[in-house]
């Protein structure tokens, strides 16, 4: 088999878990005796990234592979837990100064425990202008998911109004003070090791890469680059 075929096999394979997955979240949302749990994963998840609000589907079907230079293991090996700021200390209005995530990897159905301390060095409000760049490992390979709505690889207009949409900010977030909607007060917020029920629908398994930037009147905010695993 040589690689072009191979590369387009994973691609396709990819492909396949990805859309399983992501349609899982999206017919799950509309049941109301799942969209809270969905929707809540996704805000300890990925609102550490600054997920925002708006529907690019014209990047449905464009796919980045990204190869390892040492090819040593050909099957999925889940990787450890790690995170960093990425954002340019000069410009960052929000900075993570821990974050901890247990069990590592994860473990679907079941419980999910966050800690994290956020430093906003001043009130932040709409519009808060944010990309995701999210990614599964599939071999060798690191392929990205296509954003299909509001989850996958997309970009967001304003932060702001996505989190308008949510009705039922996670107790322990609100209990810090941090909260789920705009506008943030400048403070340094922190949250305890807190638990958070992941149902089993909420992600596959395996090795997951995420990178989040937010921009605020085009200047650089926040980045948060996570690496973290699901297993089942």
């Amino acid at each position: 088999m040589n690689y072009q075929h191979g590369q387009r096999e994973i691609i396709e394979l990819t492909w396949s878990l990805g859309v399983v997955c992501i349609t899982k979240n999206i017919s799950i949302i509309s049941s109301s005796a799942h969209a809270s749990t969905i929707m809540k994963f996704y805000i300890i998840l990925l609102g550490f990234v600054l997920l925002a609000q708006g529907v690019k589907a014209k990047n449905v079907f464009n796919f980045e592979v990204r190869k390892e230079n040492n090819i040593t293991q050909r099957r999925p090996k889940l990787t450890t837990f790690s995170w960093k700021d990425c954002s340019d200390l000069s410009s960052a209005v929000m900075v993570v100064k821990n974050l901890d995530v247990t069990p590592d990897p994860i473990v679907t159905p079941g419980a999910l425990f966050v800690a994290i301390e956020l430093m906003v060095k001043k009130d932040v409000s709409a519009p808060i202008e944010a990309d995701l760049l999210l990614y599964k490992k599939v071999d060798d390979m690191w392929v990205k998911f296509p954003c299909l709505g509001i989850l996958g690889s997309c970009h967001y207009d304003d932060l702001c109004q996505v989190l308008d949409l949510i009705s039922s900010c996670p107790d322990p977030i609100v209990e810090s003070g941090i909260g789920c909607q705009c506008p943030f007060k400048a403070g340094t917020y922190t949250m305890p090791k807190s638990e958070f029920d992941i149902d089993a629908a909420a992600v596959a398994a395996g090795d997951y890469h995420a990178v989040g930037n937010a921009t605020l009147m085009g200047k650089p905010a926040f980045c948060l680059d996570l690496y973290l695993s699901f297993s089942e």
